[in-house]
């Protein structure tokens, strides 16, 4: 099942977009790699620097920087949602402005407050995101809930859905095969609102 949300402006220009997504946990590998795949993707196309922040409640995030290489952030996207202890805390990705650094963005040592509705805060400077994602991750009996809230201005958003169509039509369509594609989307491939 897929739920998605309207968007919502906030106090500091950012826009915020949602979807959830209910998937049963036979096929929760195959999703979570078609998400990395597009964040890489995406990543490579934007080349900014990504700045990754795990969430842990009352306590100092941890801060890891990712250069907009698609492999390395693909594989670091799929890590923090399937492996080890890490998939089950909150995760804060975020498109850095050229020339800056994560730790300008976002305080070291202040614990981040996440409040449904709200941007995750305090942020430091806002004004040095180009967007973000946080991406949480809730088991159930028999499936997996990917709650996904992307920020950001109204264009970069409208090209990162865009530019992820591609990689996730046939995973988060009801009625598409539970296989991915042998391979991922060419580059030079336009998406159906660039037509």
């Amino acid at each position: 099942m897929v739920l998605e949300g309207p968007a919502r402006r906030h106090h500091v220009g950012l826009v915020e977009m949602w979807c959830i997504l209910d998937v049963p946990f036979a096929r929760l590998g195959t999703v979570v790699e078609a998400l990395g795949g597009a964040a890489g993707e995406i990543a490579e196309r934007l080349g900014c620097d990504l700045g990754v922040v795990g969430v842990i409640v009352g306590e100092e995030p941890l801060l890891t920087t990712l250069r907009p290489r698609q492999g390395d952030v693909a594989e670091r996207f799929v890590r923090n949602l399937l492996a080890g202890e890490s998939h089950r805390r909150p995760h804060l990705w975020l498109v850095l402005a050229p020339g800056s650094y994560l730790a300008e963005a976002v305080d070291p040592y202040r614990p981040l407050r996440l409040v449904a509705g709200e941007l995750p805060s305090p942020l430091r400077q806002p004004a040095l995101i180009r967007a973000g994602m946080l991406v949480t991750r809730q088991d159930g009996p028999a499936a997996c809930r990917l709650e996904l809230r992307l920020y950001g201005p109204v264009s970069e958003l409208r090209w990162i859905v865009a530019a992820s169509r591609p990689w996730l039509a046939d995973v988060v369509d009801r009625r598409a095969a539970s296989q991915m594609p042998a391979r991922p989307p060419s580059r030079t491939e336009k998406s159906r609102l660039q037509r």
